[in-house]
């Protein structure tokens, strides 16, 4: 696996790692920031987080089109770190996110890396959304 298939980023949320943690597996936090775009609407149709354990999101952009998230929950560390598959029926069949949350003065520090991405253009894709996604997670766990 090359970097050039797989990102990363780094955030800083002003919240303790169990306020961060929560919204990645409460569903009704989840439905507020998953997806890119302000306008996107989201309905969590599965969420049993555990190992093993599956999800299912849809997003609905503004465009009409939609798009359904599903995968397996591989690695499950409250407060800690979550790590799933990640599939859209479309692409990236085989990649895989793992969110690592860890505790950075009064706030909490999150890496998350979404790796196994086929190309350089999937890549970017993929950080334009994640980049949107934690725009909104942070001013949701912000309130």
């Amino acid at each position: 696996m090359t970097t050039k298939t797989q990102l990363t980023l780094k955030r800083h949320f002003e919240v303790r790692p169990e306020v961060a943690y929560r919204a990645w597996v409460d569903p009704e936090q989840l439905k507020d920031w998953w997806g890119p775009d302000e306008r996107d609407e989201n309905a969590v149709e599965n969420l049993d987080v555990r190992v093993g354990g599956s999800y299912h999101i849809v997003t609905n952009a503004p465009n009409g089109d939609q798009y359904n998230f599903i995968g397996q929950y591989r690695e499950v560390v409250p407060n800690k770190k979550i790590s799933f598959t990640w599939d859209t029926g479309v692409e990236h069949q085989g990649s895989v996110v793992t969110a690592e949350l860890s505790a950075d003065g009064d706030g909490t520090k999150l890496t998350l890396r979404h790796v196994g991405l086929a190309n350089v253009e999937e890549r970017d894709n993929c950080r334009k959304g994640w980049e949107g996604a934690l725009n909104k997670l942070e001013r949701l766990i912000a309130d």
